[in-house]
């Protein structure tokens, strides 16, 4: 009897302790999960932002594509922000060398076929030289279709290291 009394005590002990192992184990698990929430919510986010963007009657990611060929070379002008509303209206902020680039950009987006309402240039000089900024909103018109394959992009400057893995960190 006094052997089954002790059996049981240490089955218990030992039950007991697998059930505090595995609850320790779920908390460290639900702690770095946690940690992790913000990337999570992000990612679903842009996902849902894609998957708007699929369904609708426009591709979006051609007019980004479009976009990044038309535009004039990252030389001159950089897009600091991209945003298309639920009317589908594409605003862009934009950091320029000059106002006669941002002209330029004003008449290459028209002759591409966006509708470009005027632009207001503002001086606001960043760090790297680019002196005036502006907000830029386009009208996408209803059959327009961007066909990527009949523009040429701007060349990468001969600077550009963003396509070397040497010079983005990747190991060897």
């Amino acid at each position: 009897m006094a052997a089954a009394v002790v059996f049981v005590l240490g089955l218990k002990s030992y039950l007991v302790n697998q059930r505090k192992k595995t609850e320790a184990d779920w908390r460290t698990k639900v702690t770095e999960a946690e940690k992790l929430r913000p990337l999570y919510t992000k990612m679903i986010t842009q996902g849902k932002t894609v998957d708007a963007w699929a369904n609708e009657k426009r591709n979006w990611l051609d007019h980004y594509a479009f976009l990044s060929a038309v535009l004039p070379g990252s030389e001159e002008v950089y897009i600091t922000s991209l945003q298309i509303s639920p009317q589908g209206t594409i605003r862009l902020a934009v950091q320029a060398r000059s106002g006669e680039i941002l002209a330029k950009l004003d008449k290459q987006l028209r002759a591409a076929g966006y509708d470009v309402k005027p632009l207001a240039i503002t001086p606001g000089a960043d760090r790297n030289g680019y002196e005036f900024r502006s907000n830029v909103e386009l009208g996408v018109p209803a059959k327009m279709k961007p066909d990527i394959a009949k523009v040429k992009p701007p060349p990468r400057p001969a600077d550009d290291a963003s396509l070397d893995p040497k010079k983005r960190g990747a190991r060897g």
